[in-house]
């Protein structure tokens, strides 16, 4: 498939590793990074099983439950700690793809494909209905579509909000099909970027 500059378009699911916040990157010492790989197993247990225990959730971790007690006290602090370093990371990643040059289309799917890649962390922030929400709906990423709208990049039939909502919705969908492995990770990026470039042109790809 071939995005609006002609290049081949394409979306890899699941392959990429997944990116790191700089806040944590900043920290130094290997606590920092226990604490990192701790909290993405933890958000791939919580992914599977919405009720795992704090002892679940540590042998899923490789740690023993003292040691996950001394860090995080109650298993809610446990899901705020997981929370907020995802929540950073989808932020600085999509700040950084935003800032990017080049066709919308082609900044946009790369950055679904980004998203993609944070595989059961993302899942985890939508497997729980209090925290469900589309972390693309934010003045950034809406200030990015009206832009690129007004420049005839992007639809403009269609306003910016709905745009935003659709992308997002359509990310979480193809997370979910991952998920219950309805189909290979292969064919989930390639029918997601086909959708997106549907929705967001109004062309079909």
């Amino acid at each position: 498939m071939s995005g609006p500059s002609g290049r081949p378009i394409v979306v890899t699911v699941g392959l990429t590793p997944m990116p790191r916040s700089p806040h944590t990157d900043d920290m130094p010492g290997p606590r920092a990074q226990a604490r990192h790989y701790v909290l993405s197993a933890a958000a791939t247990a919580l992914a599977e099983n919405p009720g795992a225990s704090m002892t679940e959730i540590a042998s899923a971790s490789g740690i023993g439950r003292a040691t996950m007690y001394r860090w995080f006290a109650t298993r809610e602090q446990l899901v705020e700690a997981i929370y907020a370093q995802v929540v950073a990371e989808v932020d600085e990643l999509m700040a950084r793809r935003l800032r990017e040059s080049g066709p919308a289309l082609d900044v946009l799917l790369r950055l679904s494909g980004d998203i993609m890649a944070f595989g059961d962390r993302y899942r985890f922030l939508i497997a729980s209905s209090d925290r469900r929400q589309n972390l693309t709906n934010t003045a950034e990423f809406k200030k990015y579509i009206a832009d690129r709208q007004q420049a005839g990049e992007l639809r403009g039939d269609l306003s910016p909000e709905w745009l935003v909502a659709a992308y997002g919705g359509l990310v979480v969908a193809a997370l979910d099909q991952l998920d219950q492995q309805r189909l290979g990770s292969a064919a989930v990026g390639d029918e997601l970027a086909r959708t997106l470039v549907a929705v967001l042109s109004g062309e079909t790809p």
